[in-house]
């Protein structure tokens, strides 16, 4: 089904993932970063709009979520701030559905809101994914009350599928990458993580 764009996709060695922004050095996230990613998403403006995040955020459930990685089916990167300490701030999802499509999805600490930063991570991660993978339909899925986030997509060249296709999670509207809307390009890849 989806064996080889998958195997080809997070096959890859991970200095093909290590990504560098004005602001992120974003990278796959690996066991080393379940403490900070438990910390980082444990809020419940996180936890009750995403829906497959556990209510509270453990660092066992951050072990869990960075394990199905494994399954070569999801790929989570952690953008951390390039200030020093390395905080992680944002992380960036991205996920195969199907034998066509491939999702888009992120969330970012409460006390980094408003920072473009979910637009800088995302815009990255959309970049190496069209170049490692241009044949997949990129799709994002977004709950319509949630104009934070709506307003992010559509900045990242999203648009609302016009046939109101029902979307993977209840209560959400999805919305299909247009790449010439799509603004610019930030981000570089790394040969570190």
């Amino acid at each position: 089904m989806m064996g080889s764009d998958a195997a080809r996709f997070l096959g890859l060695p991970a200095g093909k993932w290590c990504l560098t922004t004005d602001r992120l050095r974003l990278a796959p996230l690996t066991a080393d970063d379940a403490g900070d990613l438990a910390s980082m998403t444990d809020h419940r403006s996180i936890t009750d709009v995403i829906t497959f995040l556990p209510v509270p955020f453990t660092t066992a459930d951050a072990l869990d979520l960075i394990g199905q990685q494994a399954a070569g089916t999801d790929l989570y990167l952690g953008g951390r701030i390039r200030d020093g300490e390395g905080t992680l701030v944002v992380v960036v999802g991205l996920h195969f559905r199907g034998d066509v499509d491939l999702e888009l999805g992120y969330w970012v600490h409460p006390g980094h809101h408003g920072q473009g930063l979910a637009r800088e991570a995302s815009e990255a991660a959309l970049s190496a994914a069209t170049d490692l993978l241009p044949d997949r339909h990129l799709f994002a899925e977004c709950r319509p009350d949630n104009q934070r986030s709506w307003r992010v997509l559509l900045s990242l060249g999203f648009v609302p599928d016009g046939d109101d296709r029902p979307a993977h999670r209840p209560g959400r509207r999805r919305l299909s990458w247009a790449p010439s809307l799509h603004a610019g390009h930030n981000g570089r890849r790394s040969e570190e993580c």
